[in-house]
């Protein structure tokens, strides 16, 4: 967790004044709400921290003020589809007040069942809030999850209208025989999105009965993502394999070369950080995890969460096309991304970039891995030759090349 904002230790030590939090300090010192420690605004969304653990902080984000469309304080999909910019998120995430209070995972508190409805309602839904002390500004940022508000221990918290509950939600929820695995699909099938899917995980609101428990927003993410891939992954592997193709593409600065190869399922990815001075250092920083055909055994500790969250973008590609393939992906992170927003910037600027906007087809592997070695150095000034030297995925055989 990263306690202050890039930006501001950019150019607030210079200048006093962050371009990104302008409209929420001053919402947050104004004499309207300085003084305050009783709030009430619609939640869109719970958040389990994982410090402490098994007794970790349980609370809620809230707008702490009425307002319609709250469900867009946390709607990554929403944003990427808009084009929202770093300052345009880290702003609308710092209004959300973080209230919350200490709860086993195992054993919750009984304030926690308001939270659990926070995480299974369709929609936001109004909450009074009695904070301990009154909140003062500040924006906590994360690797793994989206940038928060004030964060202040509640007293009291209490909803004002009924939350409402979709009846796919209610029927997983109410179903106490119905592994959490299979909650996931089944949600999953009938529509709802990994962003909905994770947040009733987090709340410890499916799964067997004796067995639920809260989840950290950071491993509730992540899990999501892992078994939604695993999902789609099964009906993959028993489809034609793919042509010889490459994408590119990214979102806030992130920006992804996938490369896919006409072989059965495998994937691997590199995150490649590349600093200002790259084009002239040929040095190359980089992070990368694989799977073969038969899956992942262990947590991919190199790139983390990343790795699940791209995984997905790239089977839900292959699953929409009845194809499986090879997949290698190049994720080059620029100084453009100045600010850690969570690991929906990977999923989404891999979506983004598997759109099909930049396409390219081949007839062989060797013209693909040529392709892919001009196409970093011509556009990126980054050579690859050795970084893919390394890779798993092109040094694999297949049985057709024996």
């Amino acid at each position: 967790m990263l306690s202050s904002c890039p930006i501001c230790i950019a150019t607030a030590s210079r200048s006093g004044f962050c371009p990104l939090h302008t409209s929420a300090s001053s919402f947050f010192s104004s004499n309207r709400i300085s003084n305050k420690q009783e709030f009430s605004g619609p939640s869109p969304a719970p958040f389990i921290g994982r410090f402490g653990y098994p007794c970790v902080n349980v609370g809620f984000l809230s707008v702490p003020y009425p307002i319609k469309d709250a469900e867009l304080y946390d709607a990554p999909r929403h944003w990427a589809n808009e084009g929202y910019t770093i300052p345009q998120i880290i702003n609308l995430r710092s209004f959300l007040l973080h209230s919350r209070k200490k709860s086993s995972v195992y054993h919750p508190e009984r304030f926690v069942s308001l939270i659990q409805e926070v995480g299974t309602a369709s929609k936001p839904f109004e909450i009074e809030i009695s904070l301990k002390n009154r909140p003062v500004f500040k924006t906590t940022f994360f690797k793994y999850a989206s940038p928060v508000g004030p964060q202040a221990e509640f007293q009291l918290a209490r909803a004002t209208e009924n939350p409402v509950v979709h009846r796919h939600v209610d029927k997983v929820v109410c179903d106490g025989d119905l592994p959490a695995k299979e909650a996931i699909h089944y949600l999953y099938q009938m529509g709802h999105g990994e962003g909905e899917i994770s947040k009733v995980l987090s709340v410890g609101a499916i799964g067997i009965q004796k067995q639920r428990r809260l989840v950290p927003t950071r491993y509730s993410i992540t899990a999501t993502d892992d078994q939604i891939g695993g999902y789609l992954l099964s009906s993959v592997k028993d489809f034609q394999e793919d042509d010889y193709e490459a994408f590119f593409g990214g979102y806030l600065g992130n920006y992804f070369l996938v490369l896919f190869f006409s072989q059965p399922w495998s994937f691997e990815l590199f995150e490649i950080y590349l600093p200002k001075d790259h084009k002239t250092n040929n040095t190359i920083s980089y992070t990368t995890d694989f799977e073969s055909f038969y899956n992942r055994k262990t947590y991919a500790r190199e790139t983390v969460g990343g790795y699940y969250a791209c995984r997905l973008a790239v089977l839900e590609h292959l699953f929409k096309k009845r194809r499986q393939a090879g997949a290698l992906v190049l994720r080059f992170i620029t100084e453009d991304y100045t600010s850690p927003l969570g690991v929906f910037v990977v999923r989404e600027a891999s979506r983004r970039a598997l759109l099909g906007l930049q396409k390219w087809s081949f007839s062989s592997k060797e013209e693909l891995i040529l392709f892919g070695e001009g196409f970093c150095q011509r556009e990126l000034k980054v050579p690859i030759e050795i970084l893919l030297k390394s890779s798993k995925l092109i040094s694999q055989r297949t049985i057709g090349e024996y």
